[in-house]
């Protein structure tokens, strides 16, 4: 692409004079520039390896130290804004689909997919380097805020027979193939049939045995709170990383298992999460947990004489 053309769609300011007129590729990582790419200078301390590997330009902000003037030095005022414009303009012009997917879609998607023609929405620097090999890009919603693109239209949602189905599995018919004990319950099925429905359309490799979902994720417990094998213990503490479900999983327990003593925990400090659960008697406990580290929950000798 042309020199000119980057600084159209960066924003940019070319603070030099380069002897080239166009750039290749772009990169943060110095060790996988080729010659004439753009290097994305988030660490300044790389420009002069980036440069020795061959970039013909560099893409900073703020100050830096023009060390060759022959190349092209341009300044944007953020650099992350520059590359959310570039990817926007890739998405544009390659017309690669974009899906915008609600938080359990979207995660459901994470864990489905296994296919790279599926680009995922992570750091920009990785966007724009697994652009090539994309055929759709699936995003949160909050990302429409900063690409601005109208979304792909939803197909039709496939049809999902469903066999049988408990708190937390459910076994069911998909294409006239049988899928047994899948751990997502009946709560998330509407999110599945759209994200499957995306999946079919766009003949992607995906695979059930990536699971465990994230989400009202069950770990069961004995009385010490040591974890078990699923459905050994008797009980079990329900994790859910997203305070947005919270509320809609309680609900789901509520009406699911009437019969069970239940709690939910929405408070962020451990201990006190610890102390809640060593008092309580409960069947389900579902408490609000990124990354839960069941071993810590453990009853010892220590903890004991702490609660």
């Amino acid at each position: 692409m042309r020199i000119e053309n980057y600084l159209y769609i960066l924003n940019g300011e070319l603070k030099s004079s380069p002897a080239i007129t166009r750039l290749g590729g772009v990169s943060s990582n110095p060790s996988k520039i080729k010659r004439g790419d753009l290097f994305i200078a988030k660490n300044k301390k790389d420009v002069k390896k980036a440069i020795q590997r061959g970039a013909y330009g560099i893409l900073y902000e703020g100050w830096i130290e023009i060390e060759d003037p022959e190349i092209a030095w341009i300044r944007v005022k953020s650099i992350d804004e520059a590359l959310y414009r570039l990817f926007r303009y890739l998405l544009i012009e390659k017309k690669i689909p974009l899906f915008l997917l609600d938080e359990t879609e979207f995660d459901l998607c994470r864990y489905l997919v296994d296919d790279e023609r599926a680009l995922f929405e992570d750091e920009i620097e990785n966007m724009l380097a697994n652009l090539d090999k994309a055929d759709l890009f699936l995003g949160k919603e909050s990302l429409f805020k900063t690409l601005q693109i109208e979304p792909a239209s939803r197909v039709k949602p496939v049809e999902i027979k469903v066999v049988k189905k408990s708190l937390f599995e459910t076994s069911f018919l998909l294409s006239n193939r049988f899928y047994e004990r899948i751990p997502i319950p009946a709560l998330f099925f509407d999110e599945l049939k759209s994200v499957l429905s995306i999946i079919e359309h766009h003949f992607l490799n995906f695979n059930f045995a990536k699971l465990p979902f994230n989400h009202f994720r069950p770990h069961f417990i004995n009385r010490k709170f040591e974890v078990m094998e699923f459905g050994k213990g008797s009980r079990a503490i329900i994790t859910e990383p997203s305070l947005n479900l919270l509320n809609k999983e309680w609900d789901y327990l509520q009406k699911t298992a009437p019969w069970a003593k239940k709690i939910k925990i929405a408070e962020s400090d451990f201990d006190k999460v610890k102390e809640i659960l060593y008092n309580s008697d409960f069947t389900y406990a579902l408490i609000h947990s990124k990354e839960p580290d069941m071993e810590k929950l453990k009853i010892t000798r220590e903890t004991k004489s702490l609660f």
